[in-house]
């Protein structure tokens, strides 16, 4: 039994209601962190200090860019609520999805619908687009931190149960005292790598575009620095075949192939000696020590952007014929009955792929 143990606070997820309209804590999430972000940035173009000779955007277009980001964090964020979480009930109630006062932002969603305005804002104003995602990313830990804390608020994304002495007891819950990983992720993925990149930008940062965005994803030999967002592939191929299921790669390939499976309620079968070795898993390989081979490097590193795609067999095959795109796309296994992760072996058994990657859960 925990030495203490902290009751949840009484906080009501609505932080003002007029009628049938309600500020909820969660929608002052994220306003506070596009505002701030907003002026931050502004700030930020002003010091002419930090930028030397790079190229940047005008501090007046920044306004603008609020703007896309804005709407791309809303249409975004209620799309993935509306998809990644419970789609077949608004399918089958379309008029819910416009009521956003009634709650439901899914982060990553969010996080897709920015990225997008951003790469929008850039095409439109001619800025660099590594230099803006910089930009993005000097901001962006403002609206983590302030979103953590609309978790705990809720509350959802509990931790796992134990017995530290700030232990908390989340109502609806089985009653058992949990870590406040909202907390943790608050401060850790927000206050701290907001302070960290602002260290980084003082010491010269942004002047090398690419650099802040690296460091901001934590990139594995500057792979944030040149990454190459698999939009336009994604959106050519959804336009000239029929696909049935995706998921962007950047918590590591067995571990986001896990989590697109379990999603389906079916697993994946992989003919690991078809997964793509990029040259980065070869260096780490070589480079550390652990015995790790370039294969594990590639099941488990975040290769940023790049997609795994859900493709009927008839549909595989041609892409694999047409190969319709500037980059290569490989057939590497394909989804199963039996849930799990799994390893074609030479004979037609299989064995189990324990999933490895980043995982965003600090508790």
């Amino acid at each position: 039994m925990p030495l203490l143990t902290l009751p949840f606070p009484t906080i009501n997820p609505v932080l003002v209601a007029f009628g049938p309209l309600a500020i909820r804590w969660y929608a002052l999430s994220y306003i506070a962190g596009l505002i701030l972000g907003w002026a931050l940035i502004r700030r930020i173009l002003a010091a002419n200090s930090l930028w030397g000779a790079a190229r940047r955007p005008s501090p007046a277009s920044i306004d603008d860019l609020l703007v896309y980001c804005a709407i791309g964090v809303i249409v975004g964020g209620r799309l993935g609520n509306v998809l990644f979480y419970d789609p077949g009930y608004y399918f089958a109630h379309p008029v819910e999805i416009f009521k956003i006062w009634e709650g439901g932002m899914a982060f990553h969603g969010g996080l897709i619908g920015a990225l997008i305005g951003i790469l929008l804002f850039s095409w439109r104003y001619r800025a660099p687009a590594l230099t803006v995602l910089d930009l993005a990313c000097l901001a962006a830990p403002i609206g983590i931190f302030f979103g953590r804390i609309a978790n705990f608020i809720k509350p959802e994304l509990i931790g796992r149960p134990t017995d530290v002495p700030w232990a908390v007891v989340f109502p609806g819950t089985d009653g058992l005292p949990r870590h406040p990983s909202q907390i943790y992720e608050a401060l850790l993925e927000g206050l701290a790598p907001f302070v960290f990149l602002l260290i980084a930008a003082r010491f010269g940062a942004l002047r090398r575009p690419g650099l802040v965005t690296g460091a901001f994803g934590g990139s594995i030999l500057g792979r944030h620095f040149d990454f190459e967002p698999r939009v336009n592939e994604a959106l050519q191929l959804a336009r000239e075949y029929e696909l049935h299921a995706g998921i962007d790669v950047s918590d590591g390939l067995s571990l986001d192939l896990s989590r697109i499976s379990a999603a389906s309620g079916c697993g994946a079968l992989l003919q690991l000696d078809k997964v793509p070795i990029a040259e980065a898993a070869r260096e780490l390989s070589a480079q550390r020590a652990g015995g790790l081979t370039p294969l594990d490097h590639a099941l488990a590193d975040g290769e940023d952007f790049e997609l795994i795609l859900a493709v009927p067999a008839a549909e595989a095959d041609r892409i694999l014929r047409d190969q319709p795109l500037g980059v290569q796309v490989t057939c590497i296994g394909e989804f199963v009955s039996s849930p799990g992760l799994w390893e074609q072996l030479p004979g037609g058994g299989r064995r189990e792929i324990i999933p490895r990657g980043w995982e965003h859960t600090m508790a």
